[in-house]
């Protein structure tokens, strides 16, 4: 019984997560349109000497790998608020929980690549290419990989023992 209420605040934390990502994606993109001005080039007094200046560049396409490494979390989030929910309701060995792990997975890989995004979008604007790559989300990647592999052995395990008994 306690599991099952562990697994319900977890879930739920999960959602609400997921919840307020997609409300700060909102607020980004507020932000952009109030912030920037959008002009990729602004090109001003030519013919007495030439002055091209891209302000807004910077902060839109920043706020939008921003926007796309939030989006990657609440997908992760809204997975594990999944995997939760199936946990609760006692579904251990479905093949469900491991396709949602499968997916957890990708969205870590994914996250390793692309979180450093912003910044390094930031930094290619000011002529500094640093392009990080993030380790964490790699190893939490690979664990999460692990534990699917091992989910999947369980659900084999499980149909046949369904079928002996």
């Amino acid at each position: 019984m306690k599991d099952k209420t562990l697994f319900k605040i977890l879930k739920w934390c999960f959602y609400i997560g997921a919840i307020f990502l997609s409300i700060g994606i909102i607020g980004l993109l507020v932000l952009g349109l109030m912030g920037t001005k959008f002009t990729l080039f602004d090109v001003t007094n030519l013919p007495a000497g030439l002055t091209i200046t891209s302000e807004g560049v910077i902060n839109i396409w920043t706020i939008l790998a921003t926007i796309l490494v939030i989006m990657m979390v609440i997908g992760l989030f809204w997975n594990v608020a999944n995997l939760f929910k199936n946990l609760e309701n006692d579904k251990i060995f479905v093949k469900e929980n491991t396709d949602i792990l499968r997916t957890v997975a990708n969205c870590l890989f994914v996250l390793a690549i692309i979180s450093k995004l912003p910044e390094f979008i930031a930094g290619a604007m000011n002529n500094s290419y640093n392009f990080n790559f993030d380790f964490s989300y790699l190893i939490m990647g690979l664990v999460v990989w692990a534990a699917m592999k091992v989910m999947e052995r369980a659900n084999l395990i499980a149909e046949e023992n369904e079928f002996t008994v």
